[in-house]
């Protein structure tokens, strides 16, 4: 169901001259996915529709809301914060 109102996105966006920005959009909405059943993030659907896809817009978009996602924030040292978040993410 999320593949095909994704690939209907991308076509009609595409037809508008507009599936770059597009794709960097729906790589922010992925940046709110769940978990997968398997504890990895992002769920296993929206793994399968990044890996199908392989669009760099969608790649930087993630990033993106990843990275505004986490507000303003002050490090502590010795840098503890950023090798927790990076344990989160890592595959």
């Amino acid at each position: 169901m999320l593949e095909e109102w994704v690939s209907t996105v991308r076509r009609s966006s595409s037809a508008l001259g507009l599936k770059d920005i597009t794709d960097r959009y729906l790589g922010r909405l992925f940046s709110h996915a769940p978990l997968g059943k398997d504890d990895i993030w992002p769920s296993e659907t929206v793994r399968d529709i990044i890996e199908a896809i392989h669009s760099d817009g969608i790649k930087f978009g993630t990033r993106i809301g990843l990275y505004n996602a986490r507000g303003a924030f002050w490090r502590k040292n010795g840098s503890d914060q950023e090798r927790e978040l990076a344990d989160k993410y890592r595959f």
